[in-house]
């Protein structure tokens, strides 16, 4: 694997790819840093919430990961049919 040289934010990720930032956020919590996705800090503060972050490997990953969960997600939400006899 090669050295990451850039990352990029949910946010810069999201207009790239025309999606909700929320649905990455959703999405990144089954990824590891393995899959591309990365926490970053931005100040020392303890409470405050890291950034969510993507490598160039994770960008590639996601529309594969975005696909899956909005088939996954359209399955789930459908109304069961009625079976007439």
């Amino acid at each position: 694997m090669a050295a990451i040289s850039y990352i990029f934010t949910a946010a810069y990720v999201a207009a790239k790819l025309a999606e909700d930032e929320d649905l990455l956020h959703e999405i990144a919590e089954g990824m590891t840093p393995e899959d591309g996705r990365i926490y970053v800090f931005n100040s020392n503060r303890e409470d405050e919430e890291p950034i969510l972050a993507f490598t160039e490997f994770g960008i590639e990953n996601l529309p594969y990961l975005i696909a899956i969960h909005k088939e996954n997600h359209a399955l789930n939400t459908k109304t069961p049919g009625r079976n007439t006899v």
